[in-house]
């Protein structure tokens, strides 16, 4: 048995990689997050080009079916995926070592097809509303159909991201998605105005959905032959090769329905938490939408899209070490799980608080790119990234509640903060005008913070925002098992 196969076999041993120091995390997740910056901002600018193009050649109003379509694929498509994404690391790595049968074959392989039929499912549902639904005009009817069809590649997206973080496939996760899919999106609406098609937004959405099903199966053909053949990142075999090809054949029917329901259990409640994250930026322009004029709601939205681009690096940070901290909980090793809990909210918070200082230090020159306007949103701006600071300092809450069995209290604590949001919005942005929006989010955030690192404290006896580091104390409660 080679020594990183022991490794992973030894029940109380933490590891980044094999005989890694207590930094190798760290400067793992900082080599993955400096792609995944830089990635960030050429996605933004991939991003910033398509939309200039598409606003050139297609009317207003069908610019604005456009981003109703995508956004109501990706939209199904995170009600699909079902929470599974935010336990994948969990299970993925509980289930590294097991030699009697292929577990994580058999966990990828039964979360991917119910996850499908899920996506087809919502997208069936959804066509037929769209269809029953009276007064749509026949041109919206459809858009919003071939936009439904967009559900099942962005679940493989999803989950397949999901399960490359779990190897480490930094790269496989997020490059895909950030610049090679956009990138060749860009493309074909290029191509498409070369063969004279270039104002058919049927055509333009037929490429985009094609794309997103590309990307998807490609994603998951590569992680099924270099995951599911029983090989890991560091090039071990960790399955016989036949167990890898049948993941259940040592396992009984009864065993791998008993499997199938403890995942779809630990899932399911995630949804909630799993959307919240990833349309956080779209439900308080939705809210605050309600209470302000379209001239205030697009200073706000210029300037939520900006904080949430912070939002995300960190957010990927703590992605990158949720498989460090499932391997820390698994062996209930508490001095390394706080060594990955600091440098979580270290990563947090040096990112969070660079992008306040260069914006209190530029002054209103990111928003000026998008008109004189906008510049009357820098404190806005600047107050949204104070609560970004706020939102680093409560730590990886989220994936410690994901890892220790507690995404009921991370679902009851999502939708509290949803109706926290609506709420506020409805006090604060009628009385102050913008300027109570962004009160409202500053205050969500750190209710949603607190909560989830109360939560995660409560149920696993993990501390994980920064003042646990500050204080130099870790709690003594066991974590519990899976």
């Amino acid at each position: 048995m080679s020594a990183a196969r022991h490794a992973l076999s030894t029940p109380r041993r933490f590891l980044a990689t094999p005989n890694a120091g207590p930094l190798a995390p760290l400067r793992a997740v900082l080599s993955g997050l400096s792609i995944v910056s830089v990635s960030r901002l050429g996605a933004a600018g991939l991003a910033l080009a398509t939309q200039i193009y598409l606003a050139k050649i297609l009317s207003a109003d069908a610019l604005g079916r456009f981003f109703l379509a995508t956004s109501l694929g990706a939209f199904l498509a995170i009600i699909a995926s079902c929470g599974f994404p935010m336990i994948a690391a969990r299970f993925l790595v509980r289930y590294r070592g097991r030699r009697r049968a292929n577990y994580a074959t058999l966990f990828l392989r039964t979360v991917r097809i119910g996850s499908l039929l899920a996506a087809l499912f919502l997208a069936t549902a959804a066509i037929a509303a769209i269809h029953l639904w009276p007064g749509l005009d026949p041109d919206t009817r459809r858009i919003a159909t071939i936009g439904s069809l967009a559900a099942p590649g962005f679940v493989l997206i999803r989950f397949g991201s999901a399960a490359a973080i779990a190897y480490r496939r930094f790269s496989l996760a997020y490059l895909p998605d950030l610049i090679g899919r956009p990138l060749l999106f860009l493309a074909a609406i290029g191509i498409l105005a070369l063969l004279g098609a270039g104002t058919n937004l049927t055509a333009i959405l037929i490429a985009f959905v094609a794309l997103a099903l590309a990307h998807g199966v490609w994603q998951n053909t590569v992680l099924r032959t270099t995951i599911e053949s029983g090989t890991d990142t560091s090039g071990d075999t960790a399955t016989d090769a036949r167990l890898a090809h049948h993941p259940a054949r040592a396992l009984s029917g009864r065993r791998v329905r008993q499997l199938a329901r403890i995942w779809f259990a630990a899932a399911l409640p995630l949804t909630g938490a799993l959307l919240l994250m990833a349309a956080f930026a779209d439900i308080i322009i939705l809210t605050a939408g309600l209470f302000l004029a379209a001239a205030d709601l697009a200073i706000l939205g210029v300037c939520v899209k900006l904080a949430m681009i912070v939002a995300f690096i960190h957010t990927a940070a703590h992605k990158m070490l949720q498989v460090d901290l499932a391997e820390a909980m698994r062996a209930s090793d508490r001095a390394r799980l706080a060594t990955i809990i600091g440098q979580a909210n270290l990563i947090g918070l040096v990112v969070s608080i660079s992008a306040l200082g260069v914006v209190l230090l530029s002054g209103d020159l990111a928003l000026s790119l998008f008109g004189a306007h906008f510049t009357a949103g820098q404190p806005i701006l600047i107050a949204l990234l104070a609560g970004q600071v706020i939102a680093a300092s409560g730590g990886p809450a989220i994936q410690i509640l994901s890892l220790g069995n507690g995404q009921r209290a991370a679902a009851r604590t999502s939708l509290f903060v949803v109706a926290a949001l609506i709420a506020l919005n409805a006090v604060l942005t009628p009385a102050f005008g913008i300027a109570g929006a962004a009160i409202a989010i500053i205050a969500t955030q750190m209710i949603w913070a607190t909560l989830l690192a109360i939560d995660a404290h409560r149920l696993t006896g993990v501390r994980c925002d920064v003042l646990t580091r500050l204080g130099g104390r870790h709690p003594v409660r066991a974590v519990p098992a899976d």
